[in-house]
């Protein structure tokens, strides 16, 4: 990746209606000491199991935030009206049922807690645990451009204007990178809109501090206003791979955006520690690595939580560059090389008759059989990296490991009386991990045939998916399989995967729908299960925006807000699924 990016060919701005506006009054938010957990504070005994009516704003609300006047929303969205199995096969309206749900969901976030960080879905009250800023609105801003909800993101960005990043507030330097800077990076690819890429420096001069280590490795919170840094008690003091290792695709993309390479070159550093630092694995990074010292402070190696997005953004810089930094490249098929070497295991079905495949954590000589939510991202990296990399062979391993985990996902989902998979979950029939795989043919013969019979692979996945045992049965609304089914789709055209993202769609409506938006849940095995009372901003970010890509044509040619129309292929997804534009790609917005 070059250290200084030449100047980007500057679009105009697209013009927008500009609306009256009140910016919130600044909030000193209190940081958390462990890793964020949307319901840390919510005693789950006292979770109402019978949704509030939908309440008006409070008074606090009205007076310290932004709320757009009434005539200009919506109420909540009467989805009992979608009649599931009959589009089950209808790409359009599927496609309209997705946006119906994503306006339910922004319906009831503008009404009762816009420019507040989240709405909590059940008890109709807000959230401002991420600073206050306003983070479910910022993450959305790209999904309401291409879903076409041009007036709400009218509305959005009147907030935007008056955002005032620099705050005596200590934030997590990833999450805010991930959201809040992607979130106003995406809106800028797909509008041009000077504000976006303002609102963008002003954050990230600020996140800058976050390097200040004798090493360049960013500490994991940064005071917004003061610049102090540190790393949480939690993680015993020391920075995360998956947050230090998963910023550098939006400052590269802000350094190309203004001509500066600063931001660039400061996130790049992070590649030259990690190279000379000792590793057991080629490859293989342990999650925690301390800035002062350069050195890892454990080595525990996971492709899930603390570990995921880090590898994700070793092939998605490569294409970022337009395949130009091959470091970057090597860097990822190394990694890929050791995962498949050291941490993927299979598991017999449920039946004994067949095997699945997990990626486990590796500690030691150690591979413990537990997979969390996270992990089943991977199965969408690995395919998108079979649509790239230059070796034949390379790319077909790659993809032939995408069917399998993707399939073991797959299972945990349909194996739930609710259709929706578990946090984490274990297997304890875990087979020897040398024991020979299905072949790539054999896989992509699987998926061909679920395609052509989708209710009998269900079925299969159903009643003879992995033998597993549930760890944690909480359900955050997560995106992951529905990133990697729509991932897969694109490489490959299965329609399974579409019929598979159909059913999760509609186990979300039947289970999380709230009367003012949607919420997690707190045990998916259960039948009746209770809502968790949150609703993240990734929910808006990545979930919905997945599902209604997902159900659009598979074509390179998108049409998104006004009548316009982007090219797929000029864009690379953050961890958050915002777009950012290619550094080789000038081509407007037509």
């Amino acid at each position: 990746m070059p250290t200084r990016p030449p100047q980007q060919i500057k679009k105009k701005p697209t013009p927008l209606v500009r609306r009256k506006y009140e910016p919130q009054k600044e909030q000193k938010i209190e940081p958390p000491e462990k890793a964020p957990d949307p319901t840390d504070d919510i005693d789950q005994e006292e979770i109402i199991k019978k949704q509030l009516p939908v309440l008006p704003p409070t008074v606090e609300q009205q007076t310290e935030v932004y709320i757009p006047e009434l005539e200009q929303t919506n109420g909540p969205i009467d989805l009992s009206s979608i009649n599931f199995e009959e589009i089950k096969n209808n790409r359009k309206k599927q496609r309209e049922a997705v946006r119906s749900a994503l306006r339910h969901a922004w319906n009831g976030y503008e009404k009762l807690a816009f420019g507040h960080d989240e709405l909590r879905p059940v008890t109709n009250q807000t959230n401002d645990s991420w600073g206050g800023y306003g983070v479910t609105l910022v993450d959305a801003l790209d999904t309401l451009l291409v879903t076409d909800l041009a007036d709400e993101f009218e509305r959005a960005r009147e907030h935007v204007k008056n955002i005032k990043y620099v705050k005596n507030y200590d934030a997590s330097f990833f999450e805010t990178s991930i959201r809040h800077l992607g979130g106003l990076l995406g809106a800028e690819a797909l509008t041009g809109d000077e504000l976006f890429q303002e609102k963008a420096k002003e954050l990230a001069d600020r996140l800058l501090f976050a390097f200040n280590s004798t090493t360049g490795v960013a500490f994991s919170i940064v005071n917004l206003e003061t610049g102090s840094t540190r790393n949480p008690r939690w993680s015993s003091e020391s920075s995360i791979l998956s947050e230090f290792g998963s910023v550098q695709l939006e400052f590269a993309t802000l350094s190309h955006l203004l001509g500066d390479g600063t931001y660039n070159d400061k996130a790049q550093r992070v590649y030259e520690v990690l190279d000379v630092a000792p590793k057991k694995n080629e490859g293989l990074y342990p999650v925690y690595f301390d800035p002062i010292s350069s050195r890892f402070t454990t080595d525990l190696i996971s492709f899930g939580s603390l570990g995921d997005s880090f590898y994700e953004y070793l092939l998605k810089q490569w294409l970022l560059t337009g395949k130009k930094d091959e470091a970057m490249r090597r860097r990822y098929e190394a990694s890929i090389e050791g995962l498949s070497k050291f941490m993927v295991g299979e598991v017999t079905s449920l039946k004994g008759d067949l095997t699945y495949s997990f990626v486990g954590e590796y500690s030691g000589d150690s591979l413990r059989p537990s997979m969390d939510h996270l992990i089943c991202y991977l199965p969408g990296t690995l395919a998108l990296g079979s649509q790239h990399l230059p070796n034949q062979e390379t790319r077909q391993k790659h993809l032939q490991l995408a069917l399998r985990l993707l399939k073991t996902c797959l299972g945990l989902y349909a194996g739930q009386p609710t259709g929706i998979g578990p946090e984490r979950a274990s297997f304890s029939v875990a087979r020897d991990r040398t024991t020979p795989a299905n072949s790539l043919q054999d896989e992509m013969s699987w998926w061909q045939k679920a395609s052509e019979e989708p209710a009998s692979a269900y079925l299969q996945l159903k009643e003879n998916g992995p033998t597993h045992r549930v760890e944690s049965g909480r359900y955050l609304l997560r995106p992951e399989v529905i990133e990697s089914l729509w991932a897969v789709h694109r490489a490959t055209g299965f329609e399974f995967c579409q019929h598979f993202g159909w059913k999760i769609f509609e186990s979300i409506v039947r289970y999380c729908q709230t009367p003012s938006s949607f919420s997690g849940l707190v045990d998916v095995t259960k039948s009746s299960p209770s809502h968790d009372n949150s609703m993240q901003s990734f929910f808006f970010a990545e979930t919905l925006k997945y599902l209604y890509l997902l159900f659009s044509d598979n074509s390179e040619m998108v049409p998104i807000y006004g009548g316009k129309v982007i090219r797929m292929d000029e864009f690379v997804f953050n961890t958050e699924a915002h777009f950012l534009r290619k550094t080789d790609s000038q081509r407007e917005v037509s």
